[in-house]
């Protein structure tokens, strides 16, 4: 296992987007690389990064990064994540119409998913649509797209399964949102202000009028004669509100300001529900158009940009997220849910914060932990890629990230910024926290091996027992020509990179860890395999090192990127994945170490940083997301390969739980399904299905109220096949 390093990132790169965690399965094994994007999305977790979203009966219909998430909203104070559909492209605005959703889907144009099962919706279709597709609104079989720098454009979706482009028109700046109302379109037009259109015939839309409003405008509100115009980055930034009962000649009512700006509007009764951009909910009152008042506001306390708003009955959805032209340090995205019985005294009823964005991934068993630059580690189960299994969020203790992490037996350490936090992991759902150590630095990488850590502490390699936990017991350490960067370590040596040169370190002893060889070079990262060390370097691509004598080690051989600068690196069988930031991965053959082959190469959604492979899957951080590819040296590229799909129960989540919890479980075929509850005397408490499913990953929650604590069983059958789950009911 190759452990890589933490880089502190420029304010820049901080500034990036903060998406999602998609699993992924891609076959590659060709020199040509020019189909290495044949890829087919089979599961995904720990996604965050929400633009936009739309609550309809007991759901919340999500759009992210990469897709759509829909929330149980039944009970507003604990939503929780039922489903997802993955879908390549980025997901932006989307508007939801009887059994479908419709996403606007950025460089990927329009997807349209079926949610007529809210807990399995499945992606029928994605349309390519000139332009970036920003924001969609269906009527009367039509979906009207708002488009940057291609206006609006009018797709034919009477058959959801063979949509079809009938009209469009350029608008005058760049189209960032779209509503419309009884053949009216209003488009939020960027800098340009926001557009009226008729689109009585759709083939044949025209222009009405447009209306001004400062600097940017990114949302637009038709509701009954008002047009609601949502503008920001501008001191005159705020709420405008025109009277369009004539649509060729808009009249100006009124506006309230906002000091950072709007980014979305919902409209219910005489109340607007304002987005606020950094700040969170706003409520006015509209009712004398000409004179809006704010009732109220509630502020957010995360650092998420307030970007989507939907108002039902005397709820407000709120999402926190990115949006493509606009990046923000975004690190606690989610979605929120905001009492307004009384406009005049709104509260926050419920929230289910997002991921973060995914910085590190350690492997154990069928379990990945992640850290995710927040104040929190994850945890799934992976057993299936198909359907990965949410199973716990553990806070980081006395600080506000987790950067790098790593995992041996049931210890689980995570790097925050400052040092150490150990974390036991006996009961996966509730890790516990056991000790924290201050290394004043931002301890860029460590590994746990056989019961030791090895870490950097500034210019020193260090070794410290974790056996007596939470009692840190330090070992020893030697010194290094410049801060600590990255190793490997396989015992009795340690491969250490300090940014300067290559350090092999005899760790023999653990007392007296001690340099036996030392080469200055310009060094990213090393991998070592067998008797061979890999280096990734900025210039020379992959450096091999014969180390089977590590005191004398000899440059053997050499590979060739094909594209972009080698970053991180792991190994598996006879294969090197090489990660290459903003340029994605590649693979290579290193079967014969003199003369590695680069294999294929794919171009990850974001900044490939890490890369772990763990029994022949390669699971690879990207900062977008945390993204699993398979490799068959038996196909080519761009040949699919579907991990299986079989029959089998998951262990509930959360367990133990207390009234409520959701099981969830894979079909390998459609057929009648059974899911039954039975307490320890074998007697049936509750039926929570009996139905025909369809196959794939499914979920189903149980609401235990009237049941009493205790120990029970959940019996999934289908024909002859059956499985049982224990969970334990806590009240």
């Amino acid at each position: 296992m190759s452990r890589n390093r933490f880089i502190v990132p420029s304010f820049e790169a901080m500034c990036a987007t903060i998406e999602s965690v998609v699993v992924l399965c891609v076959v590659l094994a060709s020199t040509d690389t020019s189909t290495a994007q044949s890829i087919n999305y089979v599961g995904s977790t720990f996604w965050s990064g929400g633009p936009d979203l739309e609550v309809i009966g007991d759901y919340a219909y999500c759009s992210f990064h990469n897709g759509i998430k829909v929330l149980d909203a039944s009970d507003p104070s604990n939503l929780t994540e039922v489903s997802q559909a993955a879908c390549p492209g980025r997901g932006e605005g989307l508007d939801v119409n009887g059994n479908y959703v419709y996403l606007a889907n950025g460089e990927a144009g329009l997807s349209i998913i079926d949610v007529s099962n809210p807990l399995a919706p499945s992606v029928i279709t994605t349309m390519a649509i000139a332009g970036y597709t920003m924001d969609v609104k269906y009527e009367n079989g039509y979906a009207y797209l708002a488009t940057w720098w291609h206006g609006l454009q009018i797709v034919d979706v009477s058959d959801p399964h063979a949509p079809h482009w009938v009209g469009g028109l350029q608008t005058n700046g760049g189209a960032w949102g779209v509503d419309v109302a009884n053949g009216i379109v209003a488009i939020a037009d960027g800098e340009a202000g926001a557009m009226l259109i008729d689109v009585e015939y759709p083939d044949a839309p025209f222009a009405y009028a447009s209306v001004s409003a400062p600097r940017f405008t990114h949302d637009v509100d038709l509701a009954g004669s008002r047009l609601y115009v949502s503008s920001s980055d501008n001191p005159d930034a705020g709420l405008y509100i025109f009277d369009v009962s004539d649509p060729s000649a808009p009249d100006s009512l009124g506006m309230t300001s906002s000091s950072r700006g709007v980014w979305a509007t919902d409209i219910q009764g005489d109340y607007a529900y304002l987005a606020d951009a950094l700040f969170g909910l706003r409520v006015i009152d509209v009712s004398e158009p000409r004179n809006p008042v704010q009732t109220d506001w509630w502020q957010n306390p995360n650092s998420g940009k307030t970007l989507g708003v939907c108002a039902v009955d005397t709820i407000v959805y709120l999402s926190d997220g990115n949006s493509a032209e606009h990046t923000y340090v975004d690190y606690s995205s989610g979605v929120h849910a905001i009492s307004i019985a009384d406009p005049t005294n709104i509260f926050e009823f419920g929230s289910l914060l997002a991921n973060g964005r995914v910085s590190d991934v350690a492997i154990r068993d069928n379990l990945v932990f992640a850290a995710n630059w927040e104040p929190r580690f994850l945890i799934a189960d992976v057993s299936n890629p198909v359907a990965p299994v949410f199973v716990a969020s553990a806070p980081i203790e006395d600080f506000d990230a987790s950067f790098e992490i790593d995992v041996e037996g049931n210890l689980a350490v995570v790097s925050d910024g400052v040092g150490y936090q150990f974390y036991g992991i006996q009961n996966i759902s509730a890790p516990t926290h056991l000790a924290s150590y201050r290394t004043n630095d931002w301890g860029p990488d460590f590994q746990l091996d056989g019961g030791l850590m090895y870490y950097f502490a500034g210019h020193r390699f260090a070794i410290m027992s974790t056996a007596n936990l939470p009692e840190i017991d330090t070992l020893g350490s030697c010194a290094l020509q410049y801060f600590g960067y990255t190793m490997d370590v396989d015992y009795p040596y340690a491969y250490v990179i300090d940014g300067l040169a290559l350090n092999i370190i005899d760790v023999a002893d653990s007392t007296n860890p001690h340099i036996v060889f030392s080469d200055t070079m310009n060094v990213l990262d090393v991998n070592k395999h067998g008797d061979y060390l890999y280096i990734a370097t900025p210039d020379s691509g992959i450096l091999v090192y014969d180390v089977s004598n590590p005191v004398s080690p000899v440059v053997v051989g050499s590979g060739t990127m094909a594209s972009g600068e080698a970053y991180s690196m792991d190994s598996w069988d006879h294969y090197l994945w090489v990660t290459k930031r903003s340029d994605g991965i590649e693979v290579f053959d290193i079967s014969n170490p003199v003369n590695p082959v680069s294999l294929a190469s794919y171009n990850t959604q974001g900044s490939a940083w890490r890369v772990e492979v763990h029994e022949g899957l390669a699971y690879v951080a990207d900062q977008k997301s945390l993204q699993i590819f398979s490799f068959d040296s038996t196909s080519g590229i761009g040949e699919i390969r579907e991990v299986a799909r079989d029959f089998r129960v998951f262990q509930n989540y959360p367990n133990p739980f207390n009234s409520a919890t959701r099981i969830n479980f894979m079909l390998e075929q459609s057929g009648r399904t059974e899911l039954r509850i039975y307490d320890t005397l074998g007697r049936e408490v509750a039926t929570l299905m009996d139905e025909v499913r369809q196959a794939g990953p499914q979920t189903v929650k149980w609401e235990a109220n009237g049941v009493a604590s205790g120990l029970y069983f959940a019996q999934l059958v289908q024909g002859e096949q059956s499985q049982t789950l224990k969970m334990v009911l806590l009240k």
